[in-house]
Parts: C-alpha cells; structure tokens; sequence
C-alpha cells in the first residue's frame, strides 16, 4: 500500500509541474493578448470617434441599426492532462453593415477591415482566460492531494509499518526469550 501511495504522489506531482507549466504559458499567452486587444481597441474606439464626428450622432445611430447578430461561433472541448477546457472559435466572418457612400468614410473602413482580427485575438483571449481558470482550479485540487499524500497518508502508512515492525521484532525477542527458558 505504500508503494501505492508514492506512485501516487510522484503521478500527482508530475501532474502538478505539468500543469504549471501550461499555466505559465497561458499567462504569458494572455499578456501578449490583453495587449493586442487593448491595442484594437483604442484605435477602434478613436475611429468610432472620428466617424460620429465626420458623420454626426444620427449617422452614428443609424449605422448601429444596421449591425448585424448572426456571428456563428464554434465551441469545442479538449483536455490537458484530465482538464476539460474548451477552444472558442468563429464559423463565419463577423458580418458588419453594409452601407452606401453616404455614410461611409475613411474611419469606417479602417474598423470593418480589422474587425476579424479584432474577434479572432478576442476570441483567443476567451479561451486563455477560461482555460487557465479551469487549469489553476485544477493546480490547487492536485497541490492538495499531493500535500495530503506527504504530509498525511505516507507518513501514517509509514508509522504503521514500523509500529507492525517493532511489534514483529518484540515478539521474536520475547519468542527467543521463551525458548530459552524451555531449553533450561
């Protein structure tokens, strides 16, 4: 049994560096994001501007009218070491409003020319987050039972294991003692 339980410390840890591991590069994944996005969206945010500016608020809300909701999306579910995380992807390009050269101006075409890229780092940013959620749930769960093992399970397993030891040779000495006495 106790050759049981540290195979199963040494699997849980291994599990736990592995884990960190991933965790260390989705963190490092996620900064670079962040700052794409962060990037998109203050040079959306100013075009946004400049067009309501060019075009005047009731352009501006006209145009809102036209955008459009039927951005497909595609979940699917994969696992890193018994983790089930999930990859968030588009099925279509992210449809935008189609209008004429009234409304249109330098700063709109600027925003419908990024905007899959934009969704593309936005949608890699979801499933980083998400994933490393899950995975630094996961890190917690498995540091628990490794310290559970070390510092509970194998100390006990071993404890006992003397305790029948020390028991087995206490009754070889008092059995050699018996003996002895038999003999004389």
């Amino acid at each position: 049994m106790l050759h049981v339980a540290k195979e199963g410390y040494e699997l849980l840890n291994r599990k736990r560096e592995v884990l960190l591991m991933e965790v260390m590069r989705l963190v490092a994944n996620s900064s670079k994001l962040k700052k794409s996005l962060k990037e998109y969206l203050k040079k959306n945010s100013l075009n946004l501007k400049q067009y309501q500016l060019d075009k005047g608020l009731e352009n501006f809300d006209i145009l809102k009218a036209f955008v459009s909701d039927k951005l497909q999306l595609e979940i699917k579910n994969k696992g890193i070491m018994g983790v089930p995380v999930f990859n968030v992807s588009r099925l279509n390009d992210v449809p935008f409003p189609k209008i004429g050269q009234m409304l249109s101006t330098a700063h709109f075409d600027q925003i419908n020319k990024e905007k899959n890229d934009f969704f593309a780092v936005l949608f890699e940013y979801i499933t980083v987050m998400s994933s490393l959620k899950k995975l630094l749930a996961e890190v917690k769960k498995t540091q628990k039972r490794v310290k559970a093992l070390e510092e509970i399970f194998i100390p006990e397993y071993l404890e006992t294991i003397k305790y029948i030891q020390d028991f087995l040779e206490e009754n070889d000495r008092e059995e050699f003692v018996r003996r002895k006495r038999i003999k004389k």
